[in-house]
C-alpha cells in the first residue's frame, strides 16, 4: 500500500510532523512510555503510519498542553 504524505495542508501552510523521538523529547519520557501514550485513544492519530508514524505537530502539542500542563511547550 502506497500512502503519500504532503507536508501542506489544504490552505498551503506547512505542517509540522512529528515522530516518536520528536515526542519522547517533548515529553521526556522513555520510548517505551511514548508507545503507551501515543496507543491510548485520546492522543492524536498518526497522519501516517511509513516505517515509523508521525503526527502532525500542532495535534501533538495541542494534546501535552490538555494533558500535560506541567510541560511547557511552543506555540
Amino acid at each position: 500500500m502506497l500512502v503519500a504524505v504532503s507536508d501542506r495542508s489544504a490552505d498551503g501552510q506547512a505542517i509540522d510532523l512529528m515522530g516518536a523521538r520528536e515526542i519522547q523529547e517533548i515529553l521526556g519520557v522513555s520510548r517505551q512510555r511514548v508507545q503507551q501514550i501515543v496507543a491510548r485513544p485520546d492522543f492524536p492519530r498518526p497522519v501516517a503510519e511509513l516505517a515509523i508514524k508521525v503526527w502532525r505537530g500542532d495535534h501533538v502539542r495541542a494534546w501535552v498542553r490538555e494533558h500535560r500542563p506541567d510541560i511547557r511547550i511552543d506555540p
